[in-house]
């Protein structure tokens, strides 16, 4: 007999109401149901898939990572901001702490700048500390 066969036995006795014997044979069966189906050759499966997925970087990871390290090496940057952008105090530059937004909303409002430029302003000086 093959396994279709036993099982088609298993689920008779089932919709006759009786209740099956706990044999080898159900055993095997129930395990070959719940068991996820193998990926085809020169396929990897879905765990692989993950796996590959989770080591990649995103841009946003990389860009978040970038903040980061601009973040931390903020005090040493504060020369190189007051440089640029003149009109920012020492006091000021404190207060941003190496946040990208702080500081575009401080270029913004000190240098009558929109909103655009200031952004691409700032993050081309972020760009080039973390160079």
């Amino acid at each position: 007999m093959n396994r279709f066969t036993e099982q088609n036995k298993a689920l008779s006795k089932l919709s006759d109401n009786k209740l099956p014997a706990a044999t080898d044979m159900a055993k095997d069966a129930a395990k070959d149901q719940t068991r996820p189906a193998a990926p085809e050759a020169g396929h990897p499966g879905r765990h692989a898939q993950k796996e590959r997925t989770a080591t990649n970087t995103s841009p946003a990871n990389t860009a978040n990572s970038q903040a980061d390290a601009f973040r931390g090496k903020w005090p040493a940057h504060i020369a190189a901001a007051k440089t640029k952008w003149s009109k920012l105090s020492d006091s000021d530059l404190q207060k941003v702490g190496g946040i990208e937004s702080k500081l575009t909303d401080l270029v913004r409002q000190r240098y009558a700048l929109d909103e655009e430029v200031a952004c691409k302003q700032v993050r081309h000086f972020i760009e080039r500390c973390n160079g």
